[in-house]
């Protein structure tokens, strides 16, 4: 978590997503690359900061709702910790802004990502 909390108290943007074969996401930002996975077990996530050896196999930029994001600056980051579906929640944009929240979950042992919400700018 400490990469993505880094990531975010930089404000720094996504310039890519994609997928590795073992089912983890890779995530580019100006400040480096984040991996988001399931661990063994299939009942956590596991966020590390990636190293150079993961092969991503497929990119996603063109996939909900990683396209909507690109370029958007990541600005929180914290843990979901729910017995069922554990996770990350990740912001992107300030609260004045039209803010994006995106839920990377385990379900049934692999991720998936969900637009949580988009929020109109407060007022």
């Amino acid at each position: 978590m400490e990469a993505l909390e880094q990531a975010a108290a930089a404000k720094t943007p996504l310039l890519r997503v994609q997928s590795e074969g073992s089912g983890g996401l890779l995530l580019t930002f100006e400040a480096g690359c984040v991996r988001i996975a399931v661990d063994s077990t299939g009942s956590s996530v596991v966020v590390e900061v990636a190293d150079e050896e993961r092969r991503p196999v497929a990119d996603l930029a063109e996939e909900e709702p990683w396209w909507r994001l690109l370029g958007v600056p990541l600005c929180g980051a914290q843990r979901l910790e729910n017995e069922e579906s554990p996770g990350v929640a990740l912001q992107f944009r300030d609260p004045a802004d039209a803010q994006r929240v995106v839920e990377i979950r385990s379900e049934g042992g692999r991720l998936a990502a969900e637009l949580r919400r988009e929020a109109s700018p407060a007022r």
